[in-house]
């Protein structure tokens, strides 16, 4: 069993390759399924004290030069890192939030990861009126 949720996970990154991602599609439901919960806008209920539905949040470095998001190395990103470790007290989602990404929607960040800043959707893109939120996470890079 364990073998063939490999072979889909390879499939689905080839799949995830033949046509570009988007961020609305693709991206935000998986985030906002599994994420924006304790990672949101939300400050009440934020966990860590990280955004990641914006750039300031997701890409700002800590003082020890790491950062939750390095767009182009998935594998420098912490987020990326909680996200595939085993170790049950820091994988992301967490066990208790009953939330899992599956090897499909890993695949997809993953794929995501790899893109630079200059490669996904602009982030000078001129926003509706009223929007409170910014969306240049979503548009520069995962």
């Amino acid at each position: 069993m364990k073998r063939i949720s490999t072979i889909l996970c390879v499939l689905c990154v080839f799949v995830v390759q033949a046509e570009p991602l988007q961020f609305n599609r693709d991206i935000r439901p998986i985030l906002s399924e599994n994420c924006f919960a304790c990672h949101g806008f939300d400050e009440k209920e934020r966990k860590a004290k990280l955004r990641l539905d914006v750039s300031e949040s997701a890409f700002k470095k800590s003082k020890d030069g790491t950062a939750p998001i390095v767009p182009g190395k998935p594998a420098e990103s912490l987020v990326w890192q909680r996200i595939i470790t085993s170790d049950p007290d820091d994988i992301m989602p967490p066990p208790e939030s009953h939330k899992k990404l599956d090897d499909k929607k890993k695949a997809i960040l993953k794929q995501r990861g790899r893109l630079t800043k200059s490669t996904g959707p602009s982030s000078h893109r001129r926003k509706p009126k009223g929007l409170a939120l910014t969306n240049s996470f979503v548009q520069s890079s995962c």
